[in-house]
C-alpha cells in the first residue's frame, strides 16, 4: 500500500465496513496486520488518518475556526471514505453517500461544516435543496 488511507480502506473492507458498522479497533488491527513493511505502526496515526477522511468528524478540520471552507484541496473533501456512526464505530461510505456529500460541498451547505452530523441529516439537507430548485 502506498498511502495510509489506502491501507485503512482495504482493512475496513476486509472487516465488513462496507455493509455494517465496524469498530475502529478492528479496522486498526487489520490494517496493522496488512502493513507487512511496518510503515504505519502507530495506532494514533492510523486513527488520525481515518478520522481525517471521515465526513462527519470534527478532527477533519485543520483549523476549527474556518473549518476549511476555503481549503478546496483538503483531503476530507476530495477523498471522503468513512462515516462516523458513534464513538469508536465507523462505516465505509457507499458511492451514493459520496455523491450526496459532494453535492452538499458543491452547494456549500452548512451541514458539511458542522462538527458532526448523520447521513440521514445530510440526505434531508440535499432533499431540501432539490425541493427548492
Amino acid at each position: 500500500m502506498s498511502r495510509e488511507i489506502d491501507l485503512l480502506v482495504s482493512a475496513a473492507k476486509l472487516c465488513g465496513a462496507e455493509d455494517s458498522d465496524t469498530e475502529l479497533f478492528k479496522i486498526r488491527k487489520k490494517a496493522m496486520a496488512l502493513d507487512t513493511e511496518n510503515k504505519y505502526n502507530s495506532e494514533d496515526g492510523l486513527d488520525a488518518t481515518l478520522n481525517y477522511h471521515t465526513i462527519n468528524m470534527r478532527s477533519r478540520f485543520e483549523d476549527s475556526y474556518t473549518k476549511d471552507r476555503n481549503n478546496n484541496s483538503a483531503k476530507w473533501k476530495t477523498e471522503p471514505y468513512f462515516y462516523w456512526v458513534e464513538r469508536g464505530i465507523y462505516r465505509l461510505l457507499k458511492s451514493e453517500d459520496k455523491k450526496l456529500f459532494k453535492a452538499a460541498l458543491e452547494n456549500n451547505l452548512d451541514i458539511v461544516y458542522k462538527d458532526s452530523y448523520t447521513l440521514y441529516q445530510l440526505k434531508n439537507e440535499i432533499k431540501k435543496l432539490v425541493d427548492n430548485l
